[in-house]
Protein backbone atom coordinates (compact mmCIF):
# COMPACT_ATOMS: atom_id res chain seq x y z
CA UNK A 1 0.00 0.00 0.00
CA UNK A 2 1.26 3.44 -0.88
CA UNK A 3 1.82 6.18 1.67
CA UNK A 4 1.11 8.85 -0.95
CA UNK A 5 -2.32 10.42 -0.31
CA UNK A 6 -4.89 9.90 -3.07
CA UNK A 7 -5.59 13.64 -3.18
CA UNK A 8 -1.98 14.27 -4.08
CA UNK A 9 -2.01 11.59 -6.76
CA UNK A 10 -5.26 13.00 -8.17
CA UNK A 11 -3.56 16.40 -8.35
CA UNK A 12 -0.30 15.07 -9.76
CA UNK A 13 -1.65 12.95 -12.63
CA UNK A 14 -3.13 15.89 -14.62
CA UNK A 15 0.03 17.93 -13.99
CA UNK A 16 2.17 15.15 -15.42
CA UNK A 17 -0.17 14.81 -18.40
CA UNK A 18 0.07 18.55 -19.05
CA UNK A 19 3.87 18.42 -18.89
CA UNK A 20 3.81 15.47 -21.27
CA UNK A 21 1.70 17.46 -23.74
CA UNK A 22 4.01 20.45 -23.43
CA UNK A 23 7.07 18.31 -24.06
CA UNK A 24 5.41 16.97 -27.21
CA UNK A 25 4.75 20.54 -28.41
CA UNK A 26 8.39 21.41 -27.77
CA UNK A 27 9.46 18.40 -29.83
CA UNK A 28 7.32 19.54 -32.78
CA UNK A 29 8.71 23.07 -32.56
CA UNK A 30 12.27 21.77 -32.39
CA UNK A 31 11.67 19.70 -35.50
CA UNK A 32 10.26 22.71 -37.36
CA UNK A 33 13.15 24.89 -36.23
CA UNK A 34 15.66 22.21 -37.24
CA UNK A 35 14.13 22.01 -40.71
CA UNK A 36 14.26 25.79 -41.00
CA UNK A 37 17.91 25.92 -39.90
CA UNK A 38 18.79 23.20 -42.41
CA UNK A 39 17.15 25.14 -45.24
CA UNK A 40 18.91 28.37 -44.24
CA UNK A 41 22.24 26.56 -43.96
CA UNK A 42 21.82 25.05 -47.42
CA UNK A 43 21.07 28.48 -48.90
CA UNK A 44 24.11 29.97 -47.17
CA UNK A 45 26.30 27.13 -48.45
CA UNK A 46 25.09 27.80 -51.98
CA UNK A 47 25.82 31.51 -51.59
CA UNK A 48 29.24 30.76 -50.15
CA UNK A 49 30.09 28.61 -53.18
CA UNK A 50 29.24 31.60 -55.36
CA UNK A 51 31.21 34.03 -53.17
CA UNK A 52 34.01 32.04 -51.51
CA UNK A 53 35.70 33.82 -48.63
CA UNK A 54 32.76 36.15 -47.94
CA UNK A 55 33.15 36.93 -44.24
CA UNK A 56 29.50 37.88 -43.75
CA UNK A 57 28.32 34.54 -45.11
CA UNK A 58 30.91 32.74 -42.95
CA UNK A 59 29.58 34.56 -39.89
CA UNK A 60 26.00 33.50 -40.63
CA UNK A 61 27.12 29.90 -41.15
CA UNK A 62 28.82 30.01 -37.73
CA UNK A 63 25.65 31.40 -36.17
CA UNK A 64 23.53 28.65 -37.72
CA UNK A 65 26.02 26.07 -36.44
CA UNK A 66 25.77 27.61 -32.95
CA UNK A 67 21.97 27.46 -33.07
CA UNK A 68 22.12 23.81 -34.09
CA UNK A 69 24.38 23.06 -31.12
CA UNK A 70 21.95 24.80 -28.77
CA UNK A 71 19.09 22.76 -30.26
CA UNK A 72 21.02 19.55 -29.61
CA UNK A 73 21.54 20.60 -25.99
CA UNK A 74 17.86 21.50 -25.66
CA UNK A 75 16.86 18.12 -27.12
CA UNK A 76 18.96 16.39 -24.47
CA UNK A 77 17.21 18.36 -21.73
CA UNK A 78 13.78 17.54 -23.20
CA UNK A 79 14.72 13.84 -23.27
CA UNK A 80 15.73 14.00 -19.60
CA UNK A 81 12.37 15.60 -18.75
CA UNK A 82 10.53 12.93 -20.76
CA UNK A 83 12.37 10.20 -18.87
CA UNK A 84 11.51 11.76 -15.53
CA UNK A 85 7.86 12.10 -16.52
CA UNK A 86 7.85 8.43 -17.52
CA UNK A 87 9.31 7.41 -14.17
CA UNK A 88 6.73 9.48 -12.29
CA UNK A 89 3.92 7.91 -14.33
CA UNK A 90 5.25 4.44 -13.51
CA UNK A 91 5.48 5.28 -9.81
CA UNK A 92 1.92 6.59 -9.76
CA UNK A 93 0.67 3.52 -11.62
CA UNK A 94 2.31 1.31 -8.98
CA UNK A 95 0.67 3.24 -6.13
CA UNK A 96 -2.77 2.78 -7.68
CA UNK A 97 -2.52 -1.01 -7.80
Amino acid sequence: MSTIPNDFINFLVPVIQEFDGTVEQVRHRQLALGNCLTAINEELATLYKQCPGDREIEEYIKRIHGLRQRMIEASIHVKIIEDRIGKMEQSIAKTRT
